[in-house]
Protein backbone atom coordinates (compact mmCIF):
# COMPACT_ATOMS: atom_id res chain seq x y z
CA UNK A 1 0.00 0.00 0.00
CA UNK A 2 2.69 2.58 0.92
CA UNK A 3 4.68 1.99 -2.51
CA UNK A 4 1.05 2.80 -4.14
CA UNK A 5 0.75 5.75 -2.27
CA UNK A 6 4.26 7.35 -3.55
CA UNK A 7 3.62 6.26 -7.26
CA UNK A 8 -0.39 8.02 -6.62
CA UNK A 9 0.83 11.21 -3.85
CA UNK A 10 3.75 11.81 -6.54
CA UNK A 11 2.57 10.70 -10.03
CA UNK A 12 5.42 8.56 -10.59
CA UNK A 13 7.80 11.08 -8.84
CA UNK A 14 7.15 13.81 -11.17
CA UNK A 15 5.21 16.08 -8.16
CA UNK A 16 7.02 15.59 -4.93
CA UNK A 17 7.59 19.26 -3.04
CA UNK A 18 9.84 19.23 -0.49
CA UNK A 19 10.72 15.36 -0.68
CA UNK A 20 7.36 14.73 0.66
CA UNK A 21 6.15 11.57 -1.16
CA UNK A 22 3.17 10.81 0.44
CA UNK A 23 1.38 13.88 0.12
CA UNK A 24 1.54 14.06 4.06
CA UNK A 25 -0.12 17.53 5.00
CA UNK A 26 1.61 19.51 8.17
CA UNK A 27 -1.64 20.44 10.43
CA UNK A 28 -1.91 21.93 13.31
CA UNK A 29 0.55 19.44 15.58
CA UNK A 30 3.43 19.87 12.76
CA UNK A 31 6.62 21.59 13.77
CA UNK A 32 8.88 21.15 10.91
CA UNK A 33 9.22 22.89 7.45
CA UNK A 34 5.92 23.16 5.38
CA UNK A 35 5.33 24.02 1.87
CA UNK A 36 2.08 25.48 1.34
CA UNK A 37 0.64 24.32 -1.95
CA UNK A 38 -2.07 24.35 -4.40
CA UNK A 39 -3.94 21.36 -4.28
CA UNK A 40 -7.74 19.80 -4.95
CA UNK A 41 -10.03 17.74 -2.51
CA UNK A 42 -13.04 15.75 -3.62
CA UNK A 43 -16.19 17.35 -1.49
CA UNK A 44 -18.78 14.51 -0.25
CA UNK A 45 -21.11 15.15 -3.17
CA UNK A 46 -18.13 14.47 -5.72
CA UNK A 47 -17.63 18.01 -6.70
CA UNK A 48 -14.00 19.63 -6.28
CA UNK A 49 -12.43 22.45 -4.69
CA UNK A 50 -8.98 24.31 -5.00
CA UNK A 51 -7.20 25.10 -2.14
CA UNK A 52 -4.07 26.13 -0.77
CA UNK A 53 -3.03 24.23 1.93
CA UNK A 54 0.47 23.35 4.14
CA UNK A 55 2.36 20.23 3.38
CA UNK A 56 5.19 19.01 5.06
CA UNK A 57 8.78 19.48 3.67
CA UNK A 58 11.80 16.90 4.52
CA UNK A 59 14.77 17.28 4.43
CA UNK A 60 15.40 13.96 1.82
CA UNK A 61 12.88 11.05 0.89
CA UNK A 62 13.84 8.77 3.44
CA UNK A 63 12.81 11.63 6.01
CA UNK A 64 9.24 11.29 4.13
CA UNK A 65 9.41 7.56 4.43
CA UNK A 66 10.46 7.33 7.99
CA UNK A 67 7.66 10.10 8.93
CA UNK A 68 5.12 8.04 7.09
CA UNK A 69 5.56 5.14 9.04
CA UNK A 70 5.01 6.78 12.03
CA UNK A 71 2.19 8.65 10.84
CA UNK A 72 0.35 4.68 9.97
CA UNK A 73 1.27 3.93 13.46
CA UNK A 74 -1.19 6.63 15.07
CA UNK A 75 -4.54 5.18 16.79
CA UNK A 76 -6.20 6.94 14.39
CA UNK A 77 -4.90 4.29 11.67
CA UNK A 78 -5.16 1.56 13.77
CA UNK A 79 -7.89 -0.16 11.01
CA UNK A 80 -4.69 0.11 8.39
CA UNK A 81 -2.20 -1.70 10.75
CA UNK A 82 -4.95 -4.43 11.79
CA UNK A 83 -5.62 -5.24 8.29
CA UNK A 84 -5.16 -8.38 6.93
CA UNK A 85 -4.29 -7.73 3.45
CA UNK A 86 -3.86 -4.77 1.22
CA UNK A 87 -7.25 -4.77 -0.31
CA UNK A 88 -8.22 -3.78 3.43
CA UNK A 89 -5.58 -1.73 3.97
CA UNK A 90 -6.36 0.14 0.97
CA UNK A 91 -9.57 0.75 2.11
CA UNK A 92 -8.74 1.70 5.98
CA UNK A 93 -6.51 4.58 4.95
CA UNK A 94 -9.29 5.90 2.56
CA UNK A 95 -11.61 5.38 5.42
CA UNK A 96 -9.44 6.35 8.29
CA UNK A 97 -8.92 9.72 6.22
CA UNK A 98 -6.08 10.00 4.63
CA UNK A 99 -7.33 11.62 1.38
CA UNK A 100 -10.43 12.95 0.28
CA UNK A 101 -10.35 11.29 -3.17
CA UNK A 102 -13.56 8.89 -2.89
CA UNK A 103 -11.53 6.34 -5.63
CA UNK A 104 -8.24 6.57 -3.17
CA UNK A 105 -8.33 2.95 -2.03
CA UNK A 106 -9.15 1.91 -5.70
CA UNK A 107 -6.76 3.86 -7.26
CA UNK A 108 -3.81 2.28 -4.53
CA UNK A 109 -5.88 -1.00 -4.79
CA UNK A 110 -5.16 -1.08 -9.13
CA UNK A 111 -1.53 0.17 -8.51
CA UNK A 112 -1.02 -2.75 -5.75
CA UNK A 113 -2.30 -5.39 -8.84
CA UNK A 114 -1.19 -3.69 -11.63
CA UNK A 115 2.90 -3.41 -10.98
CA UNK A 116 2.78 -6.30 -8.33
CA UNK A 117 3.45 -4.28 -5.63
CA UNK A 118 1.95 -6.96 -2.57
CA UNK A 119 4.61 -9.24 -3.78
CA UNK A 120 6.85 -7.21 -0.96
CA UNK A 121 3.91 -7.44 1.76
CA UNK A 122 5.20 -10.34 4.39
CA UNK A 123 3.88 -13.25 4.22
Amino acid sequence: MSLAQAILETGWGKHRIGNNIFGIKAGSSWTGKVQNVKTAEQNSDGSYSNIRDNFRDYDSVSDSIVDHGKLLTKDMYKPVIAAKNYREACQAVKNCGYATSHSYAQNLISLVEKYGLNQWDPK
